[in-house]
């Protein structure tokens, strides 16, 4: 045995067996069960090491949320001037049809107008004719 094996100090990291191990070492039962803990937790982290860097990954910047908070606001606007555009088209597509039926509406009624107006003067002769009637 070494001379640093002989310090009890400085305990072997590596025991020499298992049968003697707790008195090789002078390890006692908590301090077994405290570096059993402790080799628990290494291998814990080292399985969990992947995960937390696949989580940091997804774990955005300041620039990669800025961005894609303008690309979300890029893609909204684009398409609220889409959906104006359509409303656009329609309110033009109404308004042509509105004017061609008023158009229409009103040279019939322009056509109607020398009729009725001969009518009203007929109208107005009868209305004289029946007061001197009376």
């Amino acid at each position: 045995m070494s001379a640093l094996e002989q310090n009890s100090a400085f305990p072997s990291a590596f025991p020499r067996g298992l049968a003697g191990h707790r008195e090789a070492h002078g390890l006692g039962d908590l301090q077994r069960r405290f570096i059993f803990g402790i080799s628990q937790m290494r291998l814990l982290g080292l399985l969990l090491l992947p995960v937390f860097n696949v989580a940091v990954k997804f774990q955005a910047s300041p620039v990669t949320r800025v961005t894609r908070l303008l690309e979300q606001l890029k893609d909204r606007v684009v398409k609220q001037g889409e959906d104006e555009e359509k409303l656009w088209e329609k309110m033009q597509c109404h308004c042509k049809k509105t004017l061609k039926d008023l158009e229409g509406g009103i040279s019939q009624e322009q056509s109607r107008l020398p009729v009725l107006q001969s009518d009203l003067t007929q109208m107005t002769s009868q209305k004289a004719q029946l007061e001197a009637e009376k």
